[in-house]
């Protein structure tokens, strides 16, 4: 668990340590990094589609002043990408920032705050990209960073992108379906702590530190639609309670063999006082008996 303005340092890239260590322990515990798999669910989901018409040249010499039509070029494009904020309530774990300490010399000393803001995604298409020294054949990247630092106004934003096909049959699922629900999962690269990793199951919620604008890679997209009417459960009281009202607002007439079980119900317990009274009797008797031998 992080607290909030929790100071953390930072030892290198990879890692960071607790600020102040507790002396019992053989060294500081740590935080370091790899690539964490999140999962964001979305909301206030919106579909834009930007088109390129025309494009304007820079006149830097100003040599085109005399005739500036030359400096405009046909720049045909078509640009569609999906908006969405993450809906929290739902977010298995919680992303931190990692600010460097104000008052900090030596500059390693991190602050970890958490930004009042929602998170925001955007999603984007991207064609088939080539090999370059920072990825292989057929990544799409991405990132995630910190906007705005004013306090209160600063939030957390990713940015990635996926393949066009992907991206044109999430769009026709969502024009589709207006209660449709989309999750993303994505490899974020954060700091999670040691104690965590050796101890928690994988379903158990984490906190996550971001430091700068790390990688954030789309791992896959969930489309959930609704088909049909949905049910919606209900408790034993419920449906306890519905019976009932069925029953009052919808009478039937009894069969002949429920008003025979009722008749032979009513002679069994007519029959059942006397046999109460035998057995009341013996009790007695057997508790005289008993109450003679020991006094005797």
């Amino acid at each position: 668990m992080i607290f909030q303005d929790e100071k953390l340092r930072k030892v290198s890239s990879s890692i960071f340590q607790e600020f102040e260590s507790q002396k019992d322990r053989s060294r500081p515990l740590e935080w370091r990094r790899a690539f964490n798999t999140i999962k964001l669910p979305l909301r206030d989901v919106k579909i834009i589609t930007s088109l390129g018409t025309h494009d304007l040249d820079w006149d830097v010499h100003g040599d085109h002043r005399e005739d500036p039509t030359k400096l405009i070029k046909p720049d045909l494009s078509t640009q569609t990408l999906i908006t969405a904020f993450v809906d929290e309530e739902l977010m298995r774990d919680r992303l931190y920032c990692a600010a460097p300490c104000e008052h900090d010399e030596q500059k390693d000393i991190f602050v970890v705050e958490r930004p009042r803001g929602d998170i925001k995604v955007i999603l984007k298409s991207s064609a088939l990209r080539d090999k370059s020294d920072l990825f292989p054949d057929g990544v799409y990247p991405g990132s995630c960073f910190r906007m705005n630092y004013e306090p209160g106004e600063d939030y957390i934003s990713f940015e990635m992108t996926i393949p066009i096909e992907q991206m044109v049959t999430v769009i026709d699922n969502l024009r589709g379906d207006q209660a449709l629900r989309l999750n993303l999962d994505v490899h974020l690269l954060s700091f999670s702590y040691e104690v965590d990793d050796f101890l928690r199951e994988y379903y158990h919620p984490r906190d996550l530190i971001i430091d700068g604008d790390p990688y954030a890679f789309v791992s896959g997209v969930t489309v959930v639609s609704s088909i049909g009417k949905q049910s919606e459960p209900v408790t034993n009281d419920c449906e306890e309670s519905t019976e009932l009202d069925s029953v009052v607002e919808d009478p039937q007439e009894p069969s002949n063999q429920e008003v025979l079980l009722s008749k032979q119900l009513k002679v069994l317990l007519t029959l059942q006082e006397p046999l109460n009274k035998i057995l009341f009797v013996l009790w007695v008797l057997v508790l005289a008996v008993g109450a003679n031998l020991f006094l005797k």
